[in-house]
Parts: structure tokens; sequence; C-alpha cells
């Protein structure tokens, strides 16, 4: 039996909306997913890496700071990056991204959802498939 992402398992909707470590998870997974672009459309400086959209480089740089910790399992620690790196660039769309990920509640997961979908447009491809693959897991 495969689950939403293709996986062999499946995640309970009620799991999904109730526990935000359920997303980190599920959100780590799609990051791997979505950096598995095909080798031949890859450069070789560039293989394997979904770029970091912002105008601000101290924004793109408290986003690694917290990616970083989130690699790390201590996402929730790094939540104030993801917060500098959204109002450095309130219009970079991996902030939001990352700030539903490491939402202590339901409500805040969602609105960072709907933020980094409102952004997604602007994204760079690899940063767009990453929010709508984790927005299509959510609404099914």
């Amino acid at each position: 039996m495969r689950g939403r992402l293709g996986l062999p398992w499946r995640v309970k909707d009620d799991v999904i909306k109730e526990s935000p470590f359920a997303i980190v998870v599920a959100f780590q997974i799609v990051a791997a997913v979505a950096s598995a672009a095909p080798k031949a459309a890859q450069t070789q400086a560039a293989a394997g890496k979904i770029p970091v959209t912002s105008a601000s480089d101290e924004a793109r740089s408290a986003f690694f700071k917290d990616r970083d910790l989130a690699e790390k399992l201590r996402a929730t620690d790094g939540r104030q990056y993801y917060l500098k790196a959204s109002e450095l660039d309130p219009k970079s769309a991996l902030g939001p991204l990352g700030l539903a990920n490491t939402a202590p509640t339901a409500a805040e997961f969602f609105a960072g959802i709907g933020k980094a979908s409102s952004l997604a447009d602007a994204a760079s491809p690899g940063e767009a498939h990453m929010i709508r693959t984790l927005e299509a897991g959510v609404n099914g």
C-alpha cells in the first residue's frame, strides 16, 4: 500500500492536521524528492541543489542557518531564523514554508502554507515544486 507521496505507508489525515512534527518529517521527504532532478538537466556546479530565491543576502543566510538546524533535528530551535528571513525578504517563498514546517500549532502551519503558496509563482521551479508538493500532501 502506498501513501500520498508514493511512499510505502499511509499517514492518517488527523495525524497531519494535529501534529506539526509529522509535517516536518513530510517536508524533509519532500525536500529530498524535489532535489532529485534528472542529472542531464543539471550543471555540475548546481547538481542536486534548489536555489533559494531572495533579494536579501541576509535573509538567505538566516534561511540557511535554520535549514542547518532543521537538518540536525533542531527545527524548532531555529524557527527564529525563518522569522528573520521572512521579515527581511517578505517576497521569498521558502521563509513562510519553513515557518509552516516549524509551526507549534496547526493554525500557524496552515497560515504558513497559505503564504508560501501565494508566493510560489514568483519562486524558482524547485522552490515552487516543494511548496506545491507539500500543499498537495496536506490537501489531498
